[in-house]
């Protein structure tokens, strides 16, 4: 079994491998609502490749925080410049010394909580953004319709996605292992996510799946939706 830390670093498993060959494809959709901004939060942020990314090319400091300690020290051994990273439960809901000016719930990371601490996510989102700060949700959505089974090359791996209401149940084989891992995703409704954000004063400026003709054969990816959001 390949550990967490290789997982996140080894541009060739699930974990990372859309990360090194699509971020430009999501850079292009969420750089242009980000320029002029100085300081990039992540929480939930593994080893930093999506914000630490965003931050770079907005020229703008990183901080991202990790529940993990073993994440944040691999991230801490990278040296990245103008990057920090804490090690924080994003449930705790801690207060940065600075207010973001970008806020970056990444890659699925809202899907991980079921909604009613999605809403106090977003809550807590809304108190620690800077004025005029841009808010940004990558996330499946309880819209999204994934086929009974997905076959991702690049990791050879086999999925079959179960939906449960508000769950999406999915279990994945590593080909050719025969002993499925299993995971649980919380799936928003976009109109409830969007009406949550805008009680914070928030102005939704986009909404799209960046990779939905992207040259990946990972059905949840090509079907995350990014939501850009101007914080009052």
């Amino acid at each position: 079994m390949i550990s967490l830390i290789d997982a996140l670093a080894d541009g060739n498993t699930d974990d990372a491998s859309w990360r090194r060959h699509l971020l430009p494809i999501w850079g292009s959709k969420v750089v242009p609502h980000c320029l002029g901004k100085g300081l990039v939060i992540e929480p939930m942020s593994g080893l930093g490749a999506q914000g630490y990314y965003l931050a770079t090319e907005i020229g703008a400091d990183y901080f991202g925080f990790d529940i993990e300690p073993a994440v944040v020290a691999a991230a801490r051994a990278k040296n990245l410049r103008r990057a920090s990273f804490e090690c924080l439960d994003a449930l705790s809901f801690p207060r940065p010394k600075r207010r973001a000016d970008v806020l970056l719930l990444g890659y699925e990371a809202i899907n991980a909580f079921p909604w009613p601490i999605q809403t106090k996510l977003l809550d807590w989102c809304g108190a620690v953004c800077a004025q005029n700060a841009t808010l940004i949700i990558d996330f499946l959505s309880r819209e999204a319709r994934l086929p009974r089974f997905d076959l991702h090359h690049e990791s050879r791996t086999l999925n079959t996605f179960i939906p449960r209401g508000d769950r999406l149940l999915t279990l994945s084989w590593e080909l050719p292992n025969l002993l499925p891992r299993r995971s649980t995703r919380f799936t928003p409704y976009t109109k409830d996510l969007i009406d949550k954000l805008r009680e914070l004063g928030g102005v939704v400026v986009d909404c799209q799946e960046p990779f939905s003709n992207a040259p990946t054969t990972k059905q949840c990816l090509t079907q995350m939706k990014t939501l850009i959001v101007k914080m009052p």
